[in-house]
């Protein structure tokens, strides 16, 4: 497939779940649609939330990424809370210390070839419980 393709089917996959996160959310804003595998969105100064899908590693995930200066330190304060997060999300989450990340992964085959309906639901689901859960903490 042509990377013109693959940018084009992300920006219709995107480009549904923003109408998605619009009619069925009031705590998540909708991303603006892009032509990569990820969307996102600042919540507050210094936290960004996305959503991501991977064909090639056959994944969907939502992300909290942490921003500017103090990102160590906050990351720091939020891993520390790591066992009690987990336990509330009843779920592991991925940390990644270099790049200030907690990310919540699920299998997914072939995301774009997928029934996007469903994906768009556990994608919102996954970031509402990523706000509700850990930026709350923040």
């Amino acid at each position: 497939m042509a990377p013109y393709d693959l940018n084009e089917r992300y920006f219709e996959f995107w480009t549904g779940f923003h109408h998605h996160v619009r009619s069925h959310s009031s705590v998540v804003t909708p991303p603006t649609p892009a032509r990569t595998h990820w969307v996102g969105y600042r919540v507050i100064p210094y936290v960004e939330l996305c959503a991501a899908i991977s064909d090639k590693k056959g994944w969907i995930k939502a992300e909290v990424a942490l921003k500017g200066d103090e990102r160590a330190s906050k990351f720091a304060g939020i891993e520390a809370q790591r066992a009690e997060i987990e336990s509330e999300l009843r779920a592991g989450l991925s940390w990644n210390r270099p790049s200030a990340k907690i990310a919540l992964y699920q299998a997914w085959g072939n995301p774009l070839a997928s029934d996007p309906q469903e994906i768009y639901g556990r994608l919102l689901d996954k970031m509402e419980l990523l706000r509700n859960v850990v930026v709350s903490r923040l």
